[in-house]
């Protein structure tokens, strides 16, 4: 992780004058980088938790400020000795924060939002279903209606597992989130990690209030041997990290 931390600390210094963020150039403004889980890898000790903050506090734009980043839980981020998925939880909420929880950028709306189901008994195996909760699409219902001026806004939705290969899960859970997206705002997109290839799909049929398709944005694995050994991508992709530029409603 420190590697591939200073490679990003390199592009956030290079953003807005060696990489322009705009088509005349323009400088980059707010900066936040956004992890899509499996931070830990099954690692739950106090040492790990603070040693994967540290190395993610270390990034600073141009005016020396740290960038603010915001974090999704995934598979490996569930500590497997829990007995239900509330207490799997647990130590991740207690050192980065909720699993469901949603922020503006400009006029973009970022939504984050768990969609691992664990499944586990506590004998300290992975088992999990992909999908969401009636009461995280209560969640999501309830912060779109405090949305204000949506149909002109951008909705970014944050998960782990790509809605494109969730599987095991309720797909009529994930179809109501999808639905209460593209229903609301003027464009959706999706990132998403988990499946250690980038990938990008387009939900043809599913589309928002502009018009276009969902999108859905899948990111390579990010760190350890997936980037020193560059063996990150069965598509060849180089080992790397998406970097966004919002501008506006797009």
């Amino acid at each position: 992780l420190t590697t591939a931390m200073e490679d990003v600390q390199e592009t956030v210094t290079a953003l807005g004058t060696e990489i322009p963020v705009g088509p005349g150039g323009e400088s980059a403004g707010e900066i936040i980088g956004i992890a899509l889980g499996d931070q830990l890898w099954d690692e739950f000790s106090s040492t790990t938790y603070n040693n994967i903050k540290s190395k993610f506090n270390t990034l600073t734009n141009k005016t020396g400020k740290t960038v603010p980043f915001f974090y999704c839980i995934g598979n490996h981020d569930h500590d497997n000795n829990g007995t239900s998925d509330y207490t799997s939880e647990n130590a991740f909420v207690n050192n980065f924060g909720p699993t469901n929880y949603s922020f503006d950028m400009g006029n973009a709306h970022i939504i984050v939002m768990d969609n691992v189901i664990y499944t586990g008994s506590g004998s300290g195996t992975i088992s999990y279903n992909t999908g969401f909760t009636q009461a995280q699409i209560d969640w999501l219902n309830a912060d779109i209606a405090k949305v204000t001026g949506k149909s002109n806004k951008i909705v970014v939705l944050c998960v782990h597992v790509a809605l494109s290969k969730s599987s095991g899960g309720d797909a009529g859970t994930q179809n109501a989130v999808m639905g209460a997206l593209k229903n609301n705002f003027k464009n959706v997109h999706v990132f998403s990690g988990h499946d250690h290839v980038n990938n990008n799909n387009l939900y043809k049929g599913w589309n928002a209030l502009s018009g276009r398709s969902i999108y859905e944005h899948t990111l390579q694995a990010f760190c350890g041997y997936w980037w020193m050994a560059d063996i990150s991508s069965t598509t060849g992709c180089p080992a790397g990290y998406g970097v966004f530029n919002f501008d506006n409603d797009d």
